[in-house]
C-alpha cells in the first residue's frame, strides 16, 4: 500500500487502509457508515459499557452515541473499521482510533456473542502498526480540522 503523504496532509486527511487477517476483515469505514454501525452496536448494554467516551446508558439514546461517532469521524479526530468475520461473512463489531489530548486512543468494539479473546489480538495488532507509521501525519491532520 502506498500513500502519499504530503498530498494527504495538505488534504488534511490520511487515507484510512482496509486490512486483512486470518479470520477478519477489517474494513474502514466513511462516517455514515461508522454513524450506521455504532447504530446497531450501541443497542447492546455491553458495548455501550465499553464506550465511556459515550454517555449512552439507554439503547434508545444510541442514535445520538451514533451521531457523535459520525461527527468525529467526518472532522477526522477518528478513524472508524467495521469489523467483519471471513466465515460467515457478518460484522461482529468496531475498531476505533480516537485523538484525545495525550495522544491517539484504540479501542475494539466486539459483539459479545463472539468470543472477544481471539479476536482482539488479530484486529488491533494491523490498527497499532499502521497508527505507529502515521500517528504524527494523523494527529497533524486532526490538528488542521
Amino acid at each position: 500500500m502506498e500513500d502519499n503523504v504530503e498530498q494527504a496532509l495538505q488534504d488534511g486527511a490520511v487515507k484510512t487502509p482496509g486490512f486483512a487477517t486470518e479470520h477478519f476483515m477489517l474494513l474502514p469505514l466513511s462516517p455514515l457508515e461508522s454513524r450506521m454501525l455504532f447504530e446497531v452496536l450501541l443497542q447492546d448494554e455491553t458495548l455501550r459499557e465499553q464506550v465511556p467516551w459515550i454517555a449512552v446508558k439507554h439503547p434508545g439514546r444510541a442514535m445520538s452515541g451514533a451521531r457523535l461517532v459520525e461527527q468525529k469521524t467526518a472532522c477526522g479526530q477518528f478513524k472508524v473499521w467495521s469489523i467483519t468475520r471471513r466465515a460467515p461473512y457478518v460484522d461482529v463489531g468496531a475498531v476505533v482510533a480516537r485523538n484525545t489530548p495525550d495522544g491517539i486512543d484504540v479501542e475494539v468494539m466486539l459483539d459479545p456473542r463472539f468470543d472477544a479473546d481471539d479476536a482482539l489480538d488479530e484486529v488491533f495488532a494491523p490498527v497499532l502498526a499502521w497508527l505507529d507509521l502515521r500517528s504524527e501525519q494523523l494527529w497533524r491532520a486532526a490538528r488542521l480540522h
